[in-house]
């Protein structure tokens, strides 16, 4: 009788190399944004996207900042950063309700703009 043979499974994938990944798709969103003309020409849009670039955190970042945090910091800087996350999801559940509500006719709108019968 003949041996079986097996095939070896199939190596892990590697980790994604730093400047791969979601910290690059974050840097594209950020030059999107910032080329974005409705964003660039109004004082708001500019302060935006001057806060924007001051807060949004990529993988590189947050490694190299790690490094600079003693360990009797380590438990209060990660709450912090829970609840920064925490406020980054409501921030991004708000825009999408937004976007919905934006995206949603208003029938008052149409009535008002309609023109009455008789009148």
């Amino acid at each position: 009788a003949r041996a079986a043979t097996t095939t070896p499974a199939p190596a892990p994938a590697a980790p994604p190399a730093a400047g791969t990944g979601s910290s690059r798709g974050s840097m594209e969103l950020l030059r999107r944004l910032a080329g974005d003309p409705s964003l660039r020409h109004s004082e708001s849009g500019r302060h935006f996207l001057r806060w924007l670039h001051t807060h949004v955190m990529v993988d590189e970042a947050w490694r190299r900042q790690a490094s600079a945090i003693p360990p009797h910091c380590t438990d209060t800087v990660a709450e912090l950063a829970l609840q920064c996350s925490h406020a980054w999801k409501r921030f991004a559940e708000d825009l999408a309700r937004r976007r919905l509500t934006d995206a949603t006719p208003d029938p008052s709108r149409h009535a008002a703009s309609a023109p009455r019968q008789g009148a």
